[in-house]
C-alpha cells in the first residue's frame, strides 16, 4: 500500500510531524499502561508520517515495538487469538473503570458501552492469524519502499505466548 502524496505545505508537513510524534508518545504510553490503547495511536502517527516524512514513516516501520502492529494493519495479515483476547480484557477493564469513575449516566451507561461493543466488534472482526513472525513470503522483503531490499521485517515476536 503505498503511502498518500506528502502534503504540499511546509506548515501542514510540520503540524503533521508534530502529531505524528504526539501519537507515538501517545502509543508508547500504552504499551505501559493498561487502560490506553497502543495500535490506533500507531496507526495514527503512520498515517501522519506517511503524509509529512518518509523518513519518519520508515522509522515508525523499522521499529521493532511498533512495527508489527503497522504491517500487521497495512498488509491485512490478522492479529493472534492472543492478542484479541487481551485488547479486549484490557478494553473492557479500562472501560469499566472509567464507568465507575464518571458520575454522567449518559456516558456510564450510553457512550462507553457504544464504544465497548463497536471497538469488541472491530478487533473480533479483524483476520485471526497464527502465533509467529511473518515469513518472506507473507510480506514482500522491500515492504512498499519502507524496508531496504534484503531487510527482514520487525516480527511480532515478543507478543506471542512463551513456548
Amino acid at each position: 500500500m503505498p503511502s498518500k502524496p506528502l502534503s504540499q505545505s511546509k506548515l501542514s508537513r510540520a503540524l503533521y510531524i508534530v502529531a505524528g510524534f504526539v501519537f507515538v508518545g501517545l502509543g508508547a504510553l500504552g504499551v505501559v499502561l493498561p487502560v490506553m490503547p497502543t495500535t490506533i495511536f500507531v496507526i495514527l502517527a503512520a498515517g501522519c508520517f506517511a503524509k509529512s516524512s518518509p523518513r519518519f514513516e520508515r522509522w515508525l516501520i523499522r521499529n521493532r515495538t511498533f512495527g508489527p502492529f503497522l504491517i500487521n494493519y497495512r498488509t491485512k495479515a490478522g492479529i493472534t487469538m492472543r492478542h484479541k483476547v487481551v485488547t479486549i480484557i484490557w478494553l473492557w477493564t479500562g472501560l469499566i473503570t472509567s464507568a465507575v469513575l464518571v458520575s454522567l449516566w449518559w456516558v456510564r451507561f450510553g457512550i462507553l458501552p457504544a464504544v465497548g461493543i463497536g471497538v469488541t466488534w472491530h478487533v473480533l472482526a479483524i483476520k485471526t492469524r497464527e502465533p509467529g513472525a511473518m515469513t518472506p513470503e507473507q510480506l514482500p522483503a522491500a515492504y512498499y519502499g519502507l524496508l531496504d531490499a534484503g531487510e527482514n521485517p520487525p516480527t511480532d515476536s515478543t507478543h506471542t505466548p512463551a513456548g
